[in-house]
């Protein structure tokens, strides 16, 4: 590791890793610049303490050479030349010192001494423990040259000291002592000079003989209890620092202050902290067996045991854990093509018990799909079903891979396993370990759990990074936030198991421990008669499920049934009001991405005044929504921008593809590509994707707007919009219908009806009327695939528009 110096001479080793047995010692290494701030000594400082939990070191100690713990900015260090929005990754990236010490499971002491000044005082604050020299001199300078704290020391400062005492500190400027920050709770320790460093180390050999996922219990769950969370704070602090940035002030330090001793330190934000309870998937489905035993959990009506209490899936997930210890080693892949059958969840959970990936593949995927997710993940192992092997087998031949294909059957799911093991304890009566593998390997709540793929709706699917936290902090909101779910609850899914929502269905249903009935596949005909036989109270749709539950013919039972809540996302704006009228509950929009999880949600709260807008909510606790330009600076409320959303529960990245990472995940804050605007009170609205435009003799076309409008006609059961290449205009608006009847539309009275709702540029000028349209696994429109259509359509701006219009999907003319 090196950086470079004001000479352009490379510098070595500016932070050094060691370990000490099972202590890493990290040191910030820059003694002739009493260990100041570089943005690569904050790179480099993030890495080693992430290297440290990946070698399984039980405790951290961070410490500074020479004369000096840390010093603070290097001021000498010339000021980049950025705009606002690389100024703000640039704050962002800084401030992941602290995110990656709060973060980590494991123990981080600070061993300080000498100056601890701006970034050096935030980061030594922000340890879980901290030793001081006798002689440590702490100091906040930011105010004095114009910025403000950075690394969420706001947060602390006000929780221990009280928020007068950490104004006058953060206002002033003024110094304090190594005694004054133990007599303030700031500092555990204070030693005598040249002892922090041994004083430190033997602190941390007193925590070795704790369990660990004890001690990461205790450093979370305190983090919390300091009120705001972290996340939030962190961003709330770029967002004041940012107002300086490019103003003239903070660029230097006042006459007669030392670059070597002040200047602030800064780094990333995104939104508050989720407060998820389990930290780990396999202490929630214990804890769960444990708390309801012998209650009904699933039920999948059409598999052969179609029937499980808590108590069983914990003993089963016990089984399977074990055959894929003895099979796989930790981290490796396990792919799964399976329908909705018990066996789906069972081995998700257990992989995730025992430090396996699972990297769901869909069940409609055929040879050439299934061989790119093969071949971009590189499972050694994968559970399937006959029906299904031939596919998994020819893609595993096509990615050059070899894969140990297992029957479903053969998973050790009953209760007699081949590994001779009945549920939570072992043959002698013990408790089995709650670890992730039978080496006793430690875990983290940034272990991965899944390779989801996305959809793939342009380009080949890219998979999403899933941790543990990732799917809890979903659960949470579910449970904390709403629907606010209980054991009083049953859920029903009708989505394929590879998709999302079952996944988290049943992390949802485990930790409120409420029952969850699973179909085989959506029906409509048949889904509210599943509803009202077992008694379901909250179930989830998208895409084209609501427009085709309506398209069913009323049934005098229609609001005889125990739903109280119906969660969707992309509820037809022109079909809200319909659907709750019809079956007399309401439907509450909800938005989410397979790269952030669950992120906003209409609430009771906000329901009755936003049916029908479009409104997709507000963030989840724990989630933040920022609405911003081209730029990245927020717009004000009513103008549209995109869509980023930060905070706990984002995934790790793409797979494989760090360049295709970076983006759309930049310091934490994941940028959607969504189109959306926010009004006074903080809801968003739903527009278009970002991407979903078109780009119309210089005129931007929203996609979305387009289907709206189409959708609204009672001729219209679905519509879809893309873009056609035109040598003139440079894109034409091309229009896909759906029939709500047998009877085809005549596209020429849509073009009336568009013509007397849009402005002219956005009438679409190609009419293609399909039976249906293509769909994602996760049953969105699959528009690459209608912009590869070059069936029939009709051209509005064709030389004869009179003439015969072509027969539904089936002859005619061309674009």
């Amino acid at each position: 590791m090196s950086t470079v110096t004001e000479t352009g001479h490379p510098e070595r080793d500016p932070v050094r890793y060691e370990r000490n047995g099972p202590v890493a010692v990290v040191e910030l290494h820059r003694p002739h610049r009493l260990n100041a701030v570089t943005d690569q000594v904050s790179r480099e400082l993030v890495g080693a303490l992430r290297r440290a939990v990946a070698e399984g070191a039980r405790a951290v100690v961070l410490t500074g050479a020479g004369r000096a713990f840390c010093s603070g900015h290097d001021l000498k260090e010339p000021a980049p030349a950025e705009d606002p929005l690389a100024a703000r990754e640039r704050l962002e990236r800084l401030q992941d010192v602290t995110r990656t010490i709060k973060r980590s499971p494991v123990p981080v002491i600070a061993a300080v001494h000498g100056w601890a000044v701006g970034a050096g005082c935030e980061w030594a604050l922000a340890c879980d423990l901290v030793v001081a020299a006798e002689y440590t001199r702490f100091m906040f300078p930011e105010a004095g040259v114009g910025l403000t704290v950075t690394n969420g020391v706001s947060q602390l400062l006000a929780a221990v000291l009280g928020p007068q005492r950490a104004k006058y500190l953060l206002m002033t400027g003024s110094g304090f002592t190594a005694e004054e920050a133990r007599g303030w709770g700031l500092v555990n320790e204070v030693v005598p000079d040249g002892e922090h460093r041994r004083y430190a180390l033997e602190l941390a050999g007193r925590l070795l003989d704790k369990p660990p996922l004890a001690l990461a219990l205790a450093k979370e769950t305190l983090d919390r209890g300091l009120g705001a969370g972290l996340e939030e704070t962190l961003a709330m602090e770029v967002d004041l620092s940012m107002r300086v940035v490019g103003t003239g002030t903070g660029t230097e330090a006042p006459a007669g202050t030392d670059a070597t001793e002040a200047g602030p330190n800064t780094g990333s934000g995104t939104a508050a902290d989720s407060g998820a309870g389990s930290l780990f998937f396999f202490l929630l489905v214990r804890d769960a067996a444990r708390a309801h035993d012998d209650r009904v959990a699933w039920v999948f009506p059409h598999a052969a045991r179609p029937r499980w209490t808590f108590a069983e899936i914990d003993a089963a997930v016990d089984r399977i854990s074990a055959f894929l210890r003895r099979s796989t080693a930790p981290g490796d892949r396990v792919a799964v093509m399976l329908p909705n059958v018990p066996e789906f969840p069972l081995l998700w959970l257990a992989a995730a018990r025992s430090g396996r990936i699972l990297v769901p593949v869909n069940t409609q995927a055929r040879a050439t799909d299934a061989a790119h997710l093969l071949r971009d993940a590189g499972p050694r192992l994968a559970v399937t079903t006959p029906a299904y092997a031939g596919v998994l087998e020819a893609a595993a031949a096509r990615a050059g891979l070899d894969l140990a294909v297992v029957p479903a059957d053969d998973l050790p799911a009953g209760p007699d396993g081949p590994d001779g093991s009945h549920g939570s304890h072992g043959s002698d009566g013990s408790e089995k370990p709650d670890g992730p593998d039978a080496s006793g390997a430690p875990a983290a709540p940034g272990d991965l759990v899944n390779i989801q793929y996305t959809s793939g709706t342009t380009g080949l699917p890219k998979g999403c990074m899933l941790s543990h936290r990732y799917w809890l902090t979903i659960a949470h909101a579910l449970r904390a936030n709403f629907p606010r779910l209980g054991e009083d609850d049953v859920l029903y899914t009708a989505q394929p198991f590879s998709y999302m929502d079952p996944q988290w269905n049943v992390v949802a249903a485990l930790l409120s421990g409420a029952r969850l009935v699973v179909a085989d596949r959506f029906s409509a005909g048949r889904m509210w008669a599943d509803i009202r036989e077992h008694g379901v109270t909250v179930f989830y749709c998208l895409g084209m499920m609501p427009a085709a539950l309506l398209a069913r013919p009323p049934h005098p039972d229609d609001r005889n049934h125990t739903v109280r809540a119906v969660l969707a996302s992309g509820i037809p704006t022109g079909l809200h009001r319909e659907l709750e009228e019809r079956w007399g509950v309401p439907w509450y929009e909800a938005f989410g991405m397979t790269e952030s999880g669950a992120d906003l949600i209409v609430t009771p709260e906000d329901h009755d005044e936003t049916v029908g807008t479009g409104c997709v909510g507000r963030p989840h606790p724990g989630k933040r929504a920022d609405v911003v330009d081209g730029s990245g600076r927020p717009v004000e409320p009513g103008l549209p921008g995109e869509l980023v959303i930060s905070g706990e529960g984002l995934m790790d990245g793409y797979w494989g593809q760090p360049e295709a990472t970076a983006r759309v995940l930049r310091s934490g804050r994941l940028h959607t590509g969504d189109r959306v605007r926010a009004d006074a009170e903080g809801r968003i609205y739903y527009l278009a994707r970002t991407k979903d435009m078109v780009r119309r003799s210089g005129e931007n076309v929203s996609a979305r707007e387009v289907e709206a409008v189409l959708e609204s006609h009672p001729a219209v059961r679905t519509a879809a919009v893309v873009p056609e290449p035109d040598p003139v205009r440079g894109e034409e608006v091309k229009a896909f219908v759906v029939p709500s009847a047998a009877e085809a539309p005549d596209p020429r009275e849509l073009l009336e009806f568009c013509r007397e709702r849009l402005a002219s540029f956005k009438v679409p000028r190609y009419w293609c009327v399909r039976p249906e349209l293509p769909r994602t696994p996760s049953e969105r429109v699959a528009k690459g695939d209608l912009r590869a259509d070059r069936g029939p359509c009709w051209d509005a701006a064709a030389p004869s528009p009179e003439a015969p219009l072509p027969a539904a999907g089936t002859t005619g003319g061309r674009p």
